[in-house]
């Protein structure tokens, strides 16, 4: 190993340390490569290599990102992918990553965008995702199979797998409306062909429940006939629901389904809905909060559950469903001592903390907290949730430090928020100049704030040093 190369080594292991909100790390760099600090470098880098770029966007309060990097993104398979691209982890709270995210219009994380190295997208792949659909995915777009081009074409000559595939990248993009608009200029005779194929079809019509659910939502929200659009609503619902591949997707199909009959009386909802209770309960024991609990998304199985039984008016196993994911988690987590260690699953540990919230159990959730703050102690996010968490528990003081510690740790997309929660305990510990401090810092490092979300956070901000 050359000294170059134990250099190179030595850097890269310092900005892992010190976790820097952008960074990228090639594999197998040539001799005059340096680790770069933004997705504009990346690509700088990824010229000169002839190489696309991998972004990775992140952030410090994204479950589901940790979940991907301890259970997709290692190991020797993604190591050897890695020598196919500039690979950049791209943090969405930072200036640069927030600019690209908005740039290449990123709704959701995680999401891995792969750009040429002019700077157009190649392809994308949403969400938290099993290994091998992430890598077949991944391959597809590496060798230009999966561009949105060849998959448009492929969907027009039948393409069932690509069909799907762009009804799901429309899911996941929360283009649901779009997503049936092109659907409906495909062939009829691939409609048909899709609309029953076990590959196609299930995704098709999750696409158009979602569709229909939110058109149903507006025609409420304006007085208008609902009737016709909850009907068709259900029906594609329930046509999703037919479909034996379904998985793990039919959460989402009693969800979307339990959206459609919301505004029905409460026997009928309950008389829809009921039937597919088993299924359901039979999924989350096997699978969910059981051989499944380390790789999915607990709170996301655990949020669609609570919505069924809101719109069933279930209270009752509202709270079983809370309690079971609870105990599921804090198996994950069990330290071997009668406790939890959060370091055996930061993804679990953090889904923990919000179903805890969820469940109102607000004594369970600081202790969780606490644990993260101290397992990650140069984590923004950590501190502040927890310093937010002890103001609310009636201890400014003690919260304080953590919520100073946030306050300069925290990227320039999340000040705001940390500052908030700052000045609040300042001003309960009745230091309006502090608090007053804390507020010019961020006036000042905001001259010129957009309209909008940003500028009613500075005013609620200048209102909060009011008397």
């Amino acid at each position: 190993m050359t000294i170059r190369t134990i250099a190179l080594a030595l850097m890269l292991g310092v900005f892992a340390e010190f976790g820097l909100n952008d960074r990228v790390l090639a594999v197998e760099p040539p001799a005059d490569a340096m680790a770069v600090a933004s997705i504009d470098q990346a690509l700088a880098q990824a010229q000169s290599r002839h190489l696309p770029v991998f972004v990775d966007f992140g952030a410090a309060w994204c479950h589901s990102c940790f979940a991907m990097r301890d259970h997709v993104l290692h190991g020797s398979r993604w190591e050897a992918f890695k020598k196919r691209f500039v690979l950049v982890e791209s943090d969405a709270d930072s200036d640069n990553g927030s600019s690209w995210m908005d740039r290449l219009k990123v709704p959701t994380l995680p999401t891995y965008v792969i750009l040429n190295p002019d700077g157009t997208e190649r392809g994308r792949i949403i969400g938290e995702l099993p290994p091998e659909k992430f890598f077949q995915s991944l391959d597809m777009i590496l060798s230009d199979a999966g561009s949105p081009v060849q998959r448009q074409a492929r969907a027009q000559q039948g393409s069932m797998s690509d069909i799907a595939a762009i009804a799901q990248d429309d899911i996941d993009r929360f283009k649901d409306k779009d997503g049936m608009v092109w659907y409906q200029q495909l062939p009829a005779k691939v409609r048909v062909k899709a609309a029953s194929d076990p590959v196609a079809g299930p995704v098709v019509a999750l696409l158009q429940m979602r569709a229909l659910g939110a058109q149903l939502g507006d025609v409420s929200a304006r007085g208008g006939v609902v009737g016709t659009l909850r009907t068709l609503c259900r029906q594609q619902a329930e046509k999703a629901l037919s479909f034996p591949s379904l998985g793990l997707r039919r959460f989402e199909a009693v969800r979307g389904l339990a959206t459609c009959v919301a505004g029905l009386p409460l026997k009928q909802r309950r008389a829809i809905l009921g039937p597919q209770l088993p299924a359901l309960n039979t999924l989350l024991s096997r699978r969910v909060f059981g051989r499944d609990a380390g790789m999915v998304d607990l709170l996301d199985y655990t949020s669609k559950m609570e919505w069924i039984y809101q719109v069933m008016e279930a209270p009752t196993r509202v709270l079983e469903v809370q309690q079971a994911a609870i105990a599921a988690a804090r198996g994950l987590l069990d330290d071997g001592h009668g406790g939890i260690d959060v370091r055996r699953n930061r993804s679990v540990a953090e889904n923990l903390q919000i179903i805890l919230d969820h469940a109102g159990e607000q004594a369970q959730r600081l202790q969780v907290l606490k644990a993260l703050a101290a397992a990650y102690p140069d984590e923004y996010y950590y501190l502040n949730q927890y310093g937010a968490a002890l103001v609310r528990a009636g201890e400014p003081a003690q919260a304080l430090p953590f919520l100073e510690r946030a306050t300069r740790l925290a990227p320039s997309g999340q000040q705001m928020d940390v500052a908030e929660q700052h000045t609040r305990a300042l001003m309960l510990l009745h230091r309006p100049q502090d608090a007053k401090a804390v507020v010019d810092a961020i006036l000042k490092a905001h001259p010129h704030p957009k309209p909008g979300p940003e500028t009613y956070e500075l005013d609620r901000l200048k209102k909060m040093l009011e008397p």
